[in-house]
């Protein structure tokens, strides 16, 4: 049953604490997304753990929390994430959306693909400046 894995997650991102998940941020995020719908309460009370009640911790690793869909259950969480993603810059943010699209799930690949798609054209003007000016070693 889904419910009673959602409380071991709970339990066991609890009880390991937050700093010994730094790494795993992202995998445990696309462990629970699927059952936000069914299990809003039960997955909203681990992100609550992760991405608030821990962000000091944590924060670092939010630049690799790209690819949440903008589900209104989720709109504190996601306003969390994209405070501490404010400071990324559009070749970092690429960069990350990049790696998203690599990822093993498919929805994951899905959502990065639209946040890229709405990145490059709300950014349209600072990536020609990157392809103009840029050096010929970047990342992107």
């Amino acid at each position: 049953r889904s419910s009673d894995l959602l409380d071991v997650w709970y339990t066991f991102v609890t009880t390991v604490g937050a700093a010994p998940l730094k790494s795993f941020l992202s995998e445990i995020t696309v462990d629970l997304l699927p059952h936000i719908d069914s299990h809003q309460k039960k997955v909203l009370s681990v992100f609550e753990y992760l991405f608030i009640e821990n962000r000091k911790i944590l924060q670092n690793n939010f630049k690799e929390i790209v690819f949440l869909a903008p589900i209104p259950s989720l709109a504190r969480i996601r306003e969390v994430i994209h405070a501490e993603q404010a400071h990324v810059d559009l070749t970092q943010q690429l960069v990350q959306l990049m790696e998203c699209v690599k990822h093993e799930s498919s929805e994951v690949r899905l959502i990065a693909l639209y946040q890229m798609k709405t990145l490059l054209r709300t950014e349209r003007e600072k990536l020609k400046g990157l392809v103009v000016c840029g050096d010929s070693s970047s990342q992107v």
